[in-house]
């Protein structure tokens, strides 16, 4: 009875930090994604002609990836329509592309490096998500937590190469949309450079606070894909909401509670889905609105 006692204290250790902390920390990653968006769309002027079709292979690769990532009605939004009157599709481009980037590193965190993530970090999670479903919460999430953080050891994360990654790609949207850089200051990039960084370690923060700190539930984000059609029970809306409107892309990350009700001796349970908060999204009779 004794053991039993001690084993049950140890894996009902409080969660080290409350879950406001994790609701707060996704918010301020909302808050971040939007400035670094609206900084783009002031530092530089856009051409007054809509650019039309790929002006070369490298566009046209870049183009259908960019596609893959925020979906191809987006990309034609951008590459059809000027945006030296008004950069919102542009800044809503680059808020979609970055919730999609931290969805991916936090969801597959700390299997960061292609090999581990294509190897031994998804079948970790694969493996884990078993272990969700059969085991108690207390005991799946101490797998997660133990897991994690031994795998990661002394691993650090190069945020400076992750900011420089994500300008780049920024920048490749910006020109995409038309953008003129020769009249943008070296001064503006290295300040958008900083922001991108303080994004990235913020992710981790989230990352490692979700997966390491927290024991009494899994917090998971919610991620909403262009083209899928609209859940009222997971996402929001910017705008009016029509019948059959489908989703040009999510411009928030949500946040959800994950929860395993299995009891000691019992089958496989099931898991209790708890929507925090829900992910932002915008549709694409809203963009063409704009240019009705």
């Amino acid at each position: 009875m004794y053991l039993y006692s001690t084993a049950e204290t140890f894996l009902s250790k409080y969660d080290e930090i409350p879950g406001d902390e994790i609701v707060s920390l996704v918010s301020d990653l909302n808050q971040l994604v939007v400035g670094i968006a609206d900084k783009c769309g002031e530092i530089l002027p856009f051409g007054k002609d809509a650019l039309g079709p790929p002006r070369d292979n490298d566009e046209f690769h870049f183009l259908s990836f960019l596609a893959s990532v925020i979906g191809a009605p987006f990309v034609n939004f951008l590459r059809s329509k000027t945006h030296s009157e008004d950069p919102t599709i542009v800044q809503l481009a680059i808020q979609a592309t970055l919730v999609h980037d931290l969805y991916g590193f936090i969801k597959r965190w700390p299997f960061l490096v292609p090999s581990q993530t294509d190897s031994f970090g998804s079948n970790f999670w694969k493996l884990y998500s078993s272990i969700h479903h059969k085991e108690m919460q207390a005991v799946a999430a101490r797998w997660r937590a133990l897991g994690t953080k031994h795998f990661r050891g002394g691993l650090k994360t190069d945020y400076e190469a992750l900011a420089s990654g994500s300008l780049e790609f920024i920048i490749d949207i910006l020109r995409a949309s038309g953008a003129q850089f020769n009249s943008s200051p070296q001064s503006s990039k290295e300040q958008l450079r900083g922001d991108l960084e303080r994004l990235w370690r913020q992710a981790a923060t989230i990352a490692e606070k979700t997966k390491e700190s927290i024991l009494s539930t899994d917090y998971k984000l919610i991620f909403v894909r262009p083209g899928d059609d609209f859940d009222d029970r997971i996402a929001k809306a910017q705008g009016e909401v029509k019948e059959r409107s489908r989703i040009l892309c999510p411009t928030e990350l949500g946040l959800m509670r994950v929860t395993g009700n299995e009891k000691p001796g019992g089958g496989s349970g099931q898991l209790e889905r708890s929507v925090i908060s829900k992910a932002t999204v915008i549709f694409e009779h809203e963009i063409e609105a704009m240019f009705a």
